[in-house]
């Protein structure tokens, strides 16, 4: 009589369960790849426009900065944004992702539901830690604020194909939307902001 050993099932089905993950994975890869980088832009700015966002500046030309508190690039992204903002007539939209470490998500929350959004991002920026992020308070956020959240960082990962901060959003002087991932240099940076509309 042959018996199975419940050990040898227990590795098949992990086995099966591996390989299972690893299509969808490449499906899903596969899917994300056919659609063309232009369209993805193009709903990746729309989005934004409607995501929760702290503005700063008042030019005409519009920036969405994507970051998440934790992120050093983006904090060193945001001190190369600072002095650009008056002299290149640009406003700068920031928008929070909270995803990286478990901290991000409550310091996330409470940069959006501060009673002065830019204060705290303000206070985040001017106290940031590489080795703990923006040192500011942690906030549980609200349910409005947590699907603020997670709609922002579902527009990031259908863009890019993943979770990956910083991202920069414009459109060019052509009306087309464009995306950056990763922090520029200080001559890609000048270049970007000289395309936008």
């Amino acid at each position: 009589m042959l018996v199975r050993s419940p050990r040898g099932h227990a590795a098949r089905r992990l086995k099966y369960l591996a390989g299972m993950a690893a299509l969808i994975f490449m499906a899903w890869n596969c899917a994300h790849a056919a659609v063309p980088r232009s369209v993805r832009a193009a709903q990746l700015y729309a989005g934004l426009a409607k995501a929760k966002w702290i503005a700063f500046g008042h030019g005409p030309k519009i920036l969405y900065d994507v970051f998440d508190p934790n992120c050093p690039y983006c904090y060193l992204l945001w001190n190369k944004l600072k002095p650009l903002i008056g002299p290149d007539h640009l406003t700068v939209r920031v928008v929070p992702l909270g995803y990286l470490t478990a901290t991000s998500s409550p310091k996330a929350a409470a940069i959006l539901m501060a009673k002065n959004p830019r204060k705290m991002l303000l206070r985040g920026e001017n106290h940031y830690s590489f080795q703990h992020g923006m040192q500011i308070p942690l906030t549980i956020p609200s349910r409005a604020v947590s699907g603020a959240l997670h709609y922002n960082l579902d527009l990031v990962e259908a863009a890019a194909g993943y979770a990956i901060v910083p991202i920069l959003a414009y459109e060019d002087k052509d009306g087309q939307a464009k995306f950056l991932i990763g922090p520029p240099g200080s001559q890609t940076l000048k270049n970007l902001i000289a395309q936008i509309r």
